[in-house]
């Protein structure tokens, strides 16, 4: 992701976790600690990063988002709401799943029921 848009995203963003972290290279992270410093906290696991977060902002194409555990995303979520700047899951799917769900590019969906 380039600086540009980490810094329009800097505001907003209070915790972050980037796979390459865990598995022991930091370089990746490199880009965001320039924008973030220790404003955020950096997570270990891809479902750490929602415990109490009002919303889940999807900014990579990662396998580990492709097939997520829906219900878990609910429960550690303070919210059920969805950014997503991959397009990585079908609008009906989500409402289906009880997610506000704001695809980028596309309509947002509001949660069934």
């Amino acid at each position: 992701m380039s600086s540009p848009r980490l810094e329009r995203m800097k505001d907003a963003v209070r915790s972050l976790y980037d796979r390459n972290r865990q598995r022991g290279t930091v370089e990746a992270l490199g880009e965001a600690r320039k924008v973030f410093s220790e404003r955020v906290t950096y997570h270990r696991t891809n479902y750490d990063v929602l415990q109490e977060a009002d919303a889940l902002l999807i900014v990579t194409e990662w396998n580990e988002f492709r097939r997520p555990d829906f219900g878990r995303m609910k429960q550690l979520l303070r919210r059920a709401m969805i950014f997503d700047g991959r397009n990585l899951y079908e609008p009906e799917t989500m409402r289906e799943q009880g997610f506000t769900y704001f695809p980028i590019g596309r309509g947002p969906v509001r949660a069934a029921g």
